[in-house]
């Protein structure tokens, strides 16, 4: 039996996001009601069902918000990392990402649960960063798949650099 935690609401998320390294790059402003925050999902690992931390496995870096108190008030539930799905590339202000990896075999899969309650899995074929300081990493961008589609993928020969970064689906980690 697969555990599920608890998912944030959307009320109190309106605020911009900066770099935290610069501190005064704005990365993304995020609307009020946006209905499209995922928490990464992670299997039990011992028998008392306590999860892994996955900010131990994919180290995704908190951005500066524009004011702390808000964000301090979004439900973040211990051992979960949550993230907000962008429209698109195009939704955030300065942010750059990175070379997808040379081969499928490489690519990371990240397992989310959207606010409906839907698991899916997401292979991470760009990382973002600070489109002025090229630090982070913020989020991902990849797309919807599965374990037994990406394996589909790499027996016909799908080569990861020819995928399109506007034809993924991008995720900032809040």
């Amino acid at each position: 039996m697969e555990a599920y935690a608890s998912q944030p609401t959307t009320t109190s998320i309106k605020q911009s996001y900066y770099c935290p390294f610069d501190n005064e790059t704005r990365l993304i402003k995020v609307p009020k009601e946006t209905g499209r925050l995922y928490t990464q999902f992670n299997p039990p690992l011992h028998s008392d069902h306590k999860v892994a931390n996955p900010s131990k496995v994919y180290k995704f870096i908190k951005s500066k918000t524009s004011e702390p108190s808000v964000h301090r008030a979004l439900p973040i539930y211990k051992n979960n990392n949550v993230f907000y799905k962008a429209k698109d590339i195009w939704e955030f202000d300065n942010i750059g990402v990175s070379k997808p990896p040379s081969t499928l075999e490489e690519a990371e899969v990240i397992k989310l649960k959207s606010e409906d309650g839907d698991v899916h899995n997401y292979a991470i074929l760009r990382y973002l960063v600070c489109g002025e300081c090229d630090k982070g990493v913020f989020g991902f961008g990849g797309f919807l798949t599965d374990f037994e589609s990406l394996q589909g993928r790499a027996e016909v020969g799908f080569d990861l650099t020819s995928v399109n970064p506007n034809d993924l689906v991008y995720f900032f980690y809040i």
